[in-house]
C-alpha cells in the first residue's frame, strides 16, 4: 500500500481510502484505485503484458466478462479491502 501523491500528483485525483470511499461517498475511486501504479516502469510493464492478456480474455470470454464484470470484481475486492484498512490508508493499484 502506497500514498501514489509523492510519485505523481495526478494520482491524487485516482487513489482511494475508507475515509474518501465511505465517508465522502467518492465510489468511483473503487474502479480508479485499480489503475495506479506505484511509477512509470511499473505502469509501462504491466501495460506491455496486460495488453496480450486483456485481448486473449476479451477474445475467449467476451466483453461482458472481460473487462466489465472484472472491473465490478475488481470493485468489490478493492471495498473489502478499505473495510479492513484504517480509514486514512490509501489503497494504490492492484498487483
Amino acid at each position: 500500500v502506497l500514498d501514489a501523491v509523492g510519485a505523481y500528483p495526478i494520482a491524487e485525483k485516482f487513489q482511494a481510502n475508507g475515509n474518501l470511499v465511505f465517508g465522502e461517498g467518492e465510489y468511483w475511486r473503487l474502479f480508479t484505485t485499480t489503475l495506479l501504479h506505484a511509477d512509470l516502469t511499473h505502469l509501462g510493464a504491466n501495460t506491455l503484458f496486460f495488453t496480450v492478456l486483456a485481448i486473449l480474455l476479451g477474445n475467449y470470454f467476451g466483453w461482458l466478462v472481460f473487462p466489465v464484470l472484472s472491473l465490478l470484481v475488481g470493485a468489490l475486492v478493492n471495498a473489502l479491502t478499505l473495510l479492513h484498512y484504517k480509514q486514512h490508508v490509501y489503497l494504490v493499484g492492484i498487483s
